[in-house]
This record gives C-alpha cells, structure tokens and sequence, in this order.
C-alpha cells in the first residue's frame, strides 16, 4: 500500500512540481559552483590589484617608462633633424650607388694594395730570407724599389717572370699572390669601364642615330596586328614584279631587339631580310 500511495503521489500535479523542482535545483547546482568560483577568483584578483605594488616592481616600471620615454624621444629627434636636412648622399651609398663613387672606391683599393704589397714584399725579403734580400737583384727592400715592384705585379702580372727560378719561396709567394689580386682587380676595373662605354655609345645611338632610305614603306606603331600588316605587305610586294626589293621601316614603342626578334619567329622565311635600325 505504501508503495502504490508513493506512485500516486508521484503522479499527482504536486508531486510533479516537486520532482521537477528537484531536478532543477540539482541540474543547477554545478552552474552556481562555477559562478561561484568565478566570483571568488575575481575577489582574489581585485584584492591582489588593490595590495600596494612593492618597491621592486615600482622600480621596473619607473625604469620601463624611462626606457620607453627616451626612444620615443630619440626617434622624434632623429626623424625631425632628417627633415630639417636637405637630401645628400651618406658615403656607402655614394661609394657603392654612384659611378663616379665606384670609381673612387676602386682607386682607394688599389692604393691599399698596393701598399700592402709593398710591406709585404719588405717583410718576406727582410725576415723570411736568410740573407735579409732577394736574389733577384732589380729589387731590393728600399720603400722606392719595393713600392715600384708591388704596382708592376698589381697592374702587370708579367712582371713576376722577371724574378729568378731560385728565388726564396716567400718571396715567390708575396709576388704570385699579389699578381693574382692584381689580375682579378683589372678585371674588375676593365668591366666597369667596358660597360660605361657601352652604356654611353648606345645613348649616342638613340640620340643620333636613325634610318636613312628611299622609296620605303613606313609603318606607324607596334600593335598586335602589325604582324599581320607586315605579311599582307610582303604578298603585295612579292606580287609587284616591277619591284626586286622593298624596304618597310617600322617605328615603335618596342625597341628594335625585340621587333627583329618577334618579325623571324613570325616569318621563319625572310632570312637576312630583317636589318637593324633605331627607332
């Protein structure tokens, strides 16, 4: 009987209230623990906040502050003396971005090794001989003849075949070395000066130079279908039998290089019949 009381109970409106209630209250229980957890450490963090920061840590703020007082300073500073200064080259831009600073350079490096051999040749002549001199009697360890034979192994590789075959190995050494630095270094300078001229002769050709011919065709611009107008234009001279030769000048945009170029991968057949010419 108490049993079957107990499930009507159960069944009853109340009785669901009451269980439903107490699910609830226990699905409930663990959202509230969290919350309340999450209050405590809030509390812990804020009571931590609020404690006076000790001496320590007021001196490693005071310190980062200082530090990051002064680079905003010295930043605002530097940017402000580059504005109030007029636009100039610093050195290694002007030694290594400019021609004549390239130059410059080069000629500094060749007084400074030069002069290295020079000191090379008296030290190896001096200390790694046994009788303090070359067998090699042109040169000896004067600052004069020593200077003189370092600037004809630099500038002039030969000048090491005038040293006798039983020469000392040091100084053998100081005389190949050298003359191999020397070699390398023109080199370097030959280039340089090659391409400058280069560079100045192809600006004579663009300035000065142009085409000069009679009863031509001249076509204007370069556009995708000047191909196409240069075919059309070689079947009516090829059909004019009255002509043996005809001459069609294009003046484009595109540089001369690169019309020759896209003219034969175009007309395989015209062979020799694309000349050079500016413009």
């Amino acid at each position: 009987v108490a049993i079957k009381t107990t499930a009507r109970d159960a069944i009853t409106p109340r009785g669901a209230r009451q269980a439903a209630a107490a699910m609830d209250s226990t699905e409930t229980t663990p959202r509230l623990q969290r919350r309340q957890s999450s209050i405590d450490l809030l509390a812990r963090s804020q009571r931590r906040s609020a404690r006076p920061p000790s001496r320590l840590r007021r001196w490693m703020r005071r310190l980062a502050s200082l530090r990051r007082l002064r680079s905003k300073d010295a930043v605002e500073a530097h940017v402000n003396l580059r504005m109030d200064q007029d636009a100039r080259w610093t050195v290694k831009e002007y030694l290594l971005g400019h021609v004549v600073g390239q130059f410059v350079m080069l000629f500094v490096i060749a007084v400074g090794l030069v002069w290295a051999g020079t000191l090379a040749w008296i030290a190896a002549c001096t200390y790694l001989t046994p009788r303090r001199r070359a067998k090699t009697p042109d040169y000896n360890t004067s600052v004069i003849q020593a200077l003189w034979f370092s600037w004809g192994v630099f500038f002039d590789p030969g000048t090491q075949t005038g040293i006798v075959a039983d020469e000392y190995v040091a100084v053998k050494v100081v005389a190949v070395a050298f003359s191999v630095v020397g070699f390398l270094f023109n080199l370097v300078l030959l280039g340089l000066i090659v391409e400058r001229v280069k560079i100045f002769l192809d600006r004579m050709v663009e300035t000065y130079g142009k085409i000069v011919c009679t009863k031509h065709i001249l076509v204007l611009g370069w556009t995708d279908r000047t191909l196409f107008l240069l075919g059309e234009l070689a079947e009516m001279a090829q059909g004019n039998a009255a002509q043996k030769r005809t001459t069609i000048v294009v003046l484009g945009d595109l540089s001369p290089a690169e019309q020759r170029a896209e003219i034969r991968q175009a007309f395989p057949s015209w062979r020799g019949g694309v000349s050079p010419g500016g413009g």
